[in-house]
């Protein structure tokens, strides 16, 4: 079938899976060479991600990578404003970040634990910011279309 013989909504909705996919694409590789680096720097005990498989950190990598794509995509729309596409990566920076520190509370009750929370804070805006010129890149490049409108209410 043509793309052009596509309804204009079921070409965003394919449009933005597509965003999707560059984005889990793009955060599993920043998070594949994050975990390498941190296999590297074992020697020194310093953690770049909590104590976990590599097959759930790829997991997530996947998860969280597509959903700021598809997040990214909308947020982003055709505006040039700096500041939305660096507020999209901080806010899914803070979330994640926020996950793993509740999920572990001793990185904020043990003072020796902190250089490892704030690493792991950094290296999750890291993996965002990286993810989120890739995106950007990709929509400059013609791979990926932005949103063309704010979307239309079917009453």
């Amino acid at each position: 079938m043509e793309y052009s013989l596509m309804p204009e909504r079921l070409l965003e909705q394919i449009e933005s899976v597509r965003a999707g996919l560059w984005g889990a694409m793009l955060l599993t590789l920043v998070e594949g060479g994050l975990l390498a680096l941190q296999t590297g720097l074992a020697h020194y005990d310093i953690r770049l991600f909590p104590q976990s498989s590599t097959a759930v950190a790829i997991a997530v990598a996947l998860s969280s990578g597509f959903l700021f794509g598809i997040a990214y995509r909308y947020i982003v729309r055709q505006d040039d404003n700096p500041h939305l596409r660096q507020g999209a990566v901080l806010a899914f920076t803070g979330v994640r970040w926020g996950a793993l520190l509740e999920a572990h509370p001793q990185w904020w009750s043990e003072p020796e634990q902190w250089p490892g929370a704030i690493a792991i804070g950094l290296a999750t805006v890291v993996a965002f910011g990286v993810t989120r010129w890739g995106l950007d890149r990709a929509l400059r490049q013609g791979w990926l279309k932005p949103l063309s409108s704010a979307p239309q209410s079917t009453s």
